[in-house]
């Protein structure tokens, strides 16, 4: 368990398979995180101009399907746009290393592999964060219900 916060910390999941973000969302709120799981491109950019939060969870490619489909991507350009670049760090996720440089030419904070033990890097890697980049140390409050996954 994290030091207590004075404050909740609060995730951004951007994460489109279940059989990631279940893991990944049962972790992190284990961990005494505050998580908002979006699972579409359109949901993730909604949360982002009505919501706060500390720190996103990207997954490069929310539709595994397409193989040309970058909204994760996107979504980073959409965080530069929104001026939350130097507010809230960005861990891009993906099970396509061949993309890795797109993550970091989008000035991505860090990128983590999707593969066996990628949970435990993950959770490393927040933790890192939390420590090195989050600065918001104030209470966020939200009138809607939107947390609970």
């Amino acid at each position: 368990m994290p030091e207590q916060m004075t404050h909740q910390f609060r995730i951004l999941l951007v994460e489109d398979d279940e059989s990631s973000y279940d893991p990944i969302t049962r972790w992190l709120k284990e961990e005494g995180y505050v998580v908002r799981l979006a699972t579409s491109y359109r949901e993730a950019k909604s949360a982002l101009e009505t919501d706060h939060f500390h720190l996103a969870i990207i997954d490069m490619r929310l539709v595994d399907e397409d193989q040309k489909n970058e909204e994760g991507l996107q979504l980073l350009e959409d965080i530069e746009q929104l001026q939350l670049q130097n507010i809230m760090p960005t861990i891009v996720i993906t099970a396509h290393p061949q993309f890795a440089s797109k993550a970091w030419e989008l000035k991505a904070d860090r990128l983590v592999i999707k593969e066996a033990g990628f949970l435990k890097k993950l959770l490393g890697v927040v933790r890192e964060l939390q420590q090195e980049k989050v600065r918001i140390n104030f209470d966020l409050e939200y009138v809607s219900d939107s947390l609970n996954v």
